[in-house]
């Protein structure tokens, strides 16, 4: 999983698939969440390094065998990624991961789906039958409970779509929820934010721009709000337009 993360440059997916309108992203509070996002530090950013996971892959014994994909003991590393046949950005994205992938010896073959298949596939904890998928996530709230709730270990089957789980996250959670003090709280979510980055469970890809469109001819009196000018968590705007004329 880290040397993917190395492997994929994500200014490229941003640029490439969302035509620049977004950001390259990390942690799993979203940058839109300023108060709350994690800054990785520098050094610990797992930025587009290929060489980097070349040697992460050596170190842990898989070399090329030979095909340009690289084995240990006879296993090939050879995966799976699927994404929703009719989101083109995620289609996009998966062919760009493809191809990272396969520059440091990694073979993944991309399978499109419908949403119904593929949330059926990536949720069905009885017999899990993928190996990655591409999709992605709105915050719930303008509060990083809802992110970092994500990966708690009793979400699995519901919210929970990696089967991540880890005792002292979910600890952190519960700390963090209870913790009245923002900076206090802020410290836990940082953990938090860090302790689930490292795990490198979820490749973030990007944050993506919120693109709107709305009428200034027939209706009159909208304001910007931070989050978006409609289909944001508040309903000011909706309350306070007026029809022009």
């Amino acid at each position: 999983r880290t040397a993917i993360q190395y492997a994929v440059d994500r200014t490229k997916l941003v640029q490439l698939c969302l035509s620049g309108h977004g950001q390259p992203g990390d942690t799993i509070v979203p940058a839109g969440l300023a108060d709350w996002h994690y800054a990785v530090p520098p050094g610990a950013a797992f930025d587009h390094d290929p060489e980097k996971a070349k040697q992460l892959l050596d170190a842990a014994g898989y070399r090329d065998d030979g095909s340009g994909v690289r084995a240990k003991d006879g296993k090939r590393m050879e995966f799976r990624i699927i994404a929703i046949a009719t989101t083109d950005v995620d289609v996009c994205a998966a062919k760009l991961v493809v191809d990272a992938a396969a520059e440091v010896g990694i073979k993944l073959e991309l399978q499109t789906l419908d949403e119904t298949t593929l949330g059926d596939t990536v949720y069905n904890t009885d017999a899990p039958n993928w190996d990655l998928f591409v999709w992605g996530w709105d915050s719930g709230t303008a509060d990083p409970s809802y992110m970092l709730g994500v990966p708690l270990c009793d979400q699995i089957g519901n919210n929970n779509d990696v089967f991540y789980c880890d005792d002292t996250y979910d600890a952190d959670y519960a700390k963090q929820a209870q913790t009245v003090d923002t900076a206090a709280r802020k410290a836990i979510t940082d953990r938090m934010q860090q302790r689930f980055y490292e795990s490198a469970t979820y490749l973030v890809m990007w944050y993506q721009d919120k693109l709107q469109a709305y009428r200034t001819d027939t209706w009159t009196g909208w304001q910007e709000i931070p989050g978006g000018v409609i289909f944001n968590f508040t309903r000011d705007n909706y309350l306070t337009i007026q029809p022009a004329g």
